[in-house]
């Protein structure tokens, strides 16, 4: 994937971080792998408010992509790391 590819999701990337959360704390940590992307907590507890702080990311992430024409469907994929939360795939 270029740069250029990769520029489309900075927007959704941007709303993200700017995103209100529990404390202030921005729990998440997102990983762009082609047209997904994998949205993980940074701590190992994955308290009630980290469950909410991970759905505003959600949230913020997929209304930015719509506002730009890209729409994406959130999905858990299997993986091993215990900080995994979700996937949002581009449709």
């Amino acid at each position: 994937m270029s740069l250029n590819d990769a520029s489309v999701y900075s927007v959704g990337f941007e709303m993200v971080r700017i995103a209100p959360s529990a404390s202030n704390g921005q729990p998440w940590r997102l990983i762009l792998d082609g047209d997904s992307v994998h949205f993980y907590h940074d701590e190992k507890e994955y308290s009630m408010f980290k469950q909410l702080d991970m759905g505003i990311a959600f949230c913020h992430f997929d209304l930015a992509m719509k506002e730009k024409g890209i729409y994406g469907i959130l999905s858990r994929e299997s993986v091993s790391d215990s900080r995994y939360v979700a996937t949002w795939t581009k449709s």
